[in-house]
């Protein structure tokens, strides 16, 4: 510290007409020069004064020697015996962690990611010191640059910290005492992107009295892949599945659809589902409406009606607006006429926007369904729009006929 008074601790404190704390320039010893006022030092004298210890270590120099001497009855220069370990004057430990861990809750897009931090010093951290904990490496979020509340068993650190979107940065002062050994853990919510990221090497720096004493250690974080700051996954279909309940040309047809994906697509995100290449199935009008158990989720625009599919004719494609919830297994089915042509089951695909996916192929009647209204049917009956006449010919199924009498003149 600065130059000073300093109080003297002492059983004979009568002896010390005063003292002084001379601060040495960096690198260099400081002194403790005390003025006495009593005859002393025949037997052994004991005092004790108190110092701030440094933010760091000192130089090894200035710790393994130390010296008395006196003016006045001149005696020379003489080097102290010093304690032992801690107990080493001006002796200060590295500030280490045994513990730096972070985590996240959910590696789904566009959801709300609740960031963990768990520390735990090998030394105190003092709060009268001014700590400071920085976590960097968290890029990724669409969180903009701003407070964001930290939350916390306790009070030991601060309600808010300063995050900055572009370093993945959050910067948390601590104001409580963070005591040796023990665990300490805050938390903070960042917004997932809708795209995939992979995660970064997040780090650790501590502040003291405005020195760094940790500098960009390298946290520890799960070997779950999915609960690594920050990573999101990318969205995919897992499974598709279409399926038709008749063959017959200009018959009403029920599609039935359904599909899975590996990540929530919510609601809140303005996720956009289209499934196109629905050739040559007729629908009056430009919206179908939706039957099943995920149909009410769908509407046919942003703020319309649910349970409902807007339809494009020149596409032939249905657009699905995601309205409500979470869906990630969907099954629904609408209404379409055949048409009045034979044909093959086209290719349909589907794919999604806002979280992006890529059109695919979806799968035709992939559990090989018979469609129980068609006699003698087969599994391509039940492939979306395979329009009977190319492959099986229309035909009669049934071509009996018989009299009632064989009787002359009988009627």
């Amino acid at each position: 510290g600065n130059g000073g008074t300093v109080d003297i601790t002492s059983e004979r404190s009568e002896v010390f007409a005063s003292s002084m704390w001379q601060a040495g320039a960096e690198g260099e010893p400081s002194s403790l020069i005390l003025e006495l006022g009593e005859r002393c030092c025949t037997d052994t004298l004991t005092f004790s004064f108190k110092v701030k210890n440094p933010s760091r270590p000192l130089d090894v120099n200035l710790v393994n020697s130390a010296f008395v001497s006196s003016s006045g009855i001149p005696i020379i220069e003489t080097s102290m015996d010093l304690g032992i370990g801690a107990a080493r004057p001006m002796f200060v430990e590295d500030v280490a962690l045994s513990v730096r861990d972070v985590h996240q809750s959910t590696p789904f897009p566009c959801a709300d990611n609740t960031i963990t931090v768990t520390l735990n010093s090998q030394v105190t951290l003092l709060a009268g010191c001014d700590p400071v904990v920085t976590i960097s490496g968290l890029q990724g979020t669409v969180t903009e640059s701003g407070p964001l509340e930290i939350m916390q068993d306790g009070d030991v650190f601060a309600s808010t910290g300063a995050w900055t979107q572009g370093d993945g940065q959050i910067v948390v002062a601590v104001e409580e005492d963070l005591e040796a050994g023990s665990t300490y853990s805050f938390s903070f919510e960042v917004e997932n992107p809708t795209t995939a990221v992979n995660a970064s090497t997040p780090f650790l720096s501590i502040v003291l009295d405005g020195d760094t004493v940790a500098d960009m250690q390298r946290m520890l974080v799960p070997q779950q892949r999915e609960n690594r700051p920050i990573t999101v996954f990318h969205a995919m279909f897992e499974t598709t599945n279409i399926v038709q309940n008749t063959p017959y040309p200009s018959n009403p047809n029920v599609l039935t659809v359904k599909w899975t994906t590996n990540v929530p697509l919510p609601a809140a995100c303005d996720v956009v589902v289209t499934i196109s290449g629905l050739d040559g199935a007729c629908v009056v009008g430009d919206e179908v409406m939706l039957q099943g158990d995920t149909a009410d989720v769908f509407s046919a625009s942003p703020d319309g009606e649910t349970s409902m599919a807007a339809w494009d004719d020149q596409t032939s494609s249905i657009t699905l607006y995601i309205t409500d919830g979470m869906p990630s297994q969907v099954s629904f089915r609408f209404d379409v006429k055949n048409p009045n042509s034979p044909q093959t089951s086209p290719d349909i695909t589907i794919e999604a926007s806002s979280i992006p996916i890529s059109p695919v192929l979806m799968g035709r009647n992939v559990d090989d369904e018979i469609p129980p209204t068609v006699f003698d049917g087969t599994v391509e009956d039940g492939l979306p729009l395979s329009i009977r006449g190319l492959s099986a010919q229309s035909t009669f199924t049934t071509r009996n006929i018989g009299q009632m009498t064989a009787d002359a003149g009988a009627q």
